[in-house]
């Protein structure tokens, strides 16, 4: 059965064989272009040839679609809080020559995966009448070199992991979304890719396979929970967006989709200086009773209002989180005694030893009575993956 996961990688990679067609007429200036975009080339690479594929590759992608992205991500329209700050400072002659630049650099690497790139395949240039899903070549084109006239992107040679997020954001109505609101903001073609990718994840609800939407963890992780209910573990960090994205589907599932038999936690990673520092944030007021209050408006503050929370080192964080704490009506006393608690240090060093424990590698990671881990990728979608929770769930109550 098709699904986002396995269609991904023919968008993002077999297309690069075909033969590439010149970069459409831009209407900025292409030198320019090439010296502003200097700062982009920390993500998106040298020439627009990102390395990481989290990062989308800007290379040779047609100029009108790279305009329509960057005023987006300058209104506060388009959900990402690390390019909004930086399309903010851009006019609009700054984001003429930058797509001018863009579309005429030229796609590198990204090898098509022969394990799994025919059926995605048969998916784009088909689609599939059965679930009232398009030939992806009507707006994409034949070979992926998308619509430049009418600012249909390119797809060829871009990352299966940023394909993927970006077809799940559409699922979830997560990719336009206003910053400031966090209400639904419209694109030209939002909508139609919505309904489009829900129906690619359609194909997986109740299908559940070992090794493709979760892995078996062995050893098993021993829980804490009480005898007779299930441990649903989160591990997460305040820093990272796709955790900021899944958060109110998890709160809506603690309400609403939770299991009676299921009990949620959080823990949060200390992979480095500034995780530590937030992880230390989420301890304090857990101590202070206060984390269930107070941990979305951490969230929020984070990626709805710019501040991270954090400042050069421990010393110079601590009155920032000080002062954000006293705005959510905690004392200063009372914060300063829990932040430097015996209490807090000790469930610190349980949480990085848990996190090594799990091998998580990424944010978010989810396990289940330590016997099971998925994520959002793996499931196919932020739906597909509390489904497939309350599943595994259900069947650990049966055991």
């Amino acid at each position: 059965m098709l699904t986002v996961k396995t269609f991904a990688p023919i968008l993002a990679t077999v297309l690069l064989a075909a033969v590439l067609t010149p970069a459409a007429q831009a209407k900025g200036n292409a030198e320019a272009g090439a010296t502003k975009a200097a700062v982009c080339t920390a993500c998106h690479g040298v020439n627009g040839n990102s390395v990481n594929p989290e990062w989308p590759n800007l290379a040779g992608q047609n100029a009108r679609y790279i305009e329509e992205q960057l005023r987006l991500f300058r209104a506060g329209h388009r959900n990402n809080m690390v390019m909004y700050p930086l399309a903010m400072a851009l006019t609009d002659e700054d984001i003429a020559d930058l797509a001018a630049y863009f579309s005429t650099q030229t796609p590198s690497g990204q090898e098509a995966d022969a394990a799994n790139y025919k059926t995605g395949e048969a998916l784009y240039r088909g689609g599939d009448r059965t679930r009232g899903i398009p030939s992806c070549t009507s707006c994409h084109g034949p070979v992926g070199l998308g619509n430049p006239g009418s600012g249909f992107p390119a797809l060829r040679a871009q990352h299966s992991t940023y394909t993927l997020k970006q077809l799940l954001d559409y699922a979830a109505d997560q990719r336009y979304v206003d910053i400031a609101t966090n209400t639904p903001t419209k694109s030209r073609n939002g909508h139609m890719m919505s309904s489009i990718a829900k129906r690619l994840n359609e194909a997986t609800d109740g299908r559940w396979q070992e090794g493709r939407h979760y892995r078996r963890i062995s050893p098993a992780i021993p829980t804490n929970v009480a005898p007779g209910k299930v441990e649903v573990l989160e591990i997460f960090w305040y820093g990272c967006s796709h955790c900021y994205s899944l958060d109110p589907f998890l709160e809506s599932w603690k309400k609403n989709g939770k299991p009676a038999n299921v009990e949620f936690v959080r823990v949060p990673v200390t992979w480095n200086a500034g995780a530590k520092l937030h992880a230390r944030l989420f301890y304090t007021l857990q101590a202070l009773k206060q984390d269930e209050r107070l941990h979305t408006k951490v969230f929020d503050t984070i990626f709805r209002g710019g501040n991270g929370l954090l400042g050069r080192d421990e010393e110079s964080t601590l009155p920032v989180m000080v002062a954000w704490a006293k705005q959510q009506g905690i004392q200063e006393k009372a914060f300063t005694d829990a932040w430097n608690s015996m209490w807090v240090n000790t469930k610190l060093r349980q949480a990085d030893e848990l996190v090594r424990r799990y091998r998580a590698e990424g944010t978010p990671f989810m396990a289940v009575n330590g016997k099971f881990s998925t994520d959002v990728g793996m499931a196919g979608g932020v739906p597909q993956m509390l489904g497939l929770i309350n599943d595994l769930a259900k069947a650990e109550k049966a055991r």
